[in-house]
């Protein structure tokens, strides 16, 4: 199957869970948020090539965090979005503090592919957590301040500009600071290219994720009024 494929049906399967989530609760969304965040952390070093461009495989799951905080904001507010961006730092922190001990256990020869796989992903892959958190903060400050501050001016019309806005204006700020810590070890015009692309990819999945933003608000109109 070609990384192409691969990528759409990940945004697929992704975009959909988040939106049923939604629809279970707060709960549910709260999860697809940490689940989304450790795949980032875990699988965020793998480079790859889409559509003939550098990136990596996180973008998809990037992208579904701010998703599933734009129902967070619709139907629980700002400042419960912004528990869920504090809560998913702390616990992709803690996952990490723990990762290395289990790491650093002295592993049995049976075991010799698990523990030379383990010792090379995660201390990698703890630069790669650090970048993601940090970036995840600054563009989650820009997705919820921008996404609310539209939502208030146009008196809650407008879905589609507000989501659309703070999605590409946030993907651009988490795909610069992301890209640069995690891979500034890249030739600079492949590092150039992989924001560029995350930032076009994650963008991206956030418009094709709006149409359920509409269709979770109908639903709920509809739900109010029987």
């Amino acid at each position: 199957m070609s990384n192409e494929l691969l990528f759409l049906l990940a945004a697929l399967v992704d975009i959909v869970v988040v939106f049923i989530a939604a629809r279970l609760g707060r709960e549910w969304l709260l999860g697809t948020i940490l689940v989304n965040l450790l795949l980032i952390g875990t699988f965020g070093t793998k480079l790859i090539s889409i559509f003939g461009l550098v990136t990596n495989v996180g973008n998809v799951f990037y992208a579904c965090v701010f998703l599933a905080t734009h129902f967070f904001i619709e139907r629980y507010g700002k400042d419960a979005a912004w528990q869920t961006v504090w809560f998913g730092v702390g616990l992709v922190l803690f996952f990490t503090v723990m990762a290395q001990f289990a790491v650093n256990y002295q592993g049995l020869g049976l075991s010799d592919a698990a523990n030379t796989a383990s010792a090379t992903l995660f201390p990698f892959s703890s630069r790669v957590i650090f970048a993601s958190m940090l970036a995840y903060v600054f563009a989650q400050y820009v997705n919820i301040s921008l996404y609310v501050w539209i939502r208030e001016r146009a008196h809650g019309k407008f879905l589609w500009l507000r989501s659309s806005a703070a999605n590409i204006t946030s993907q651009l700020v988490d795909s610069s600071l992301f890209f640069t810590i995690a891979f500034l070890n890249l030739p600079g015009p492949m590092l150039v290219q992989a924001i560029l692309t995350g930032w076009l990819l994650k963008s991206l999945v956030g418009l094709a994720g709006t149409p359920f933003l509409y269709l979770n608000g109908y639903l709920e109109r509809k739900k109010q009024h029987r």
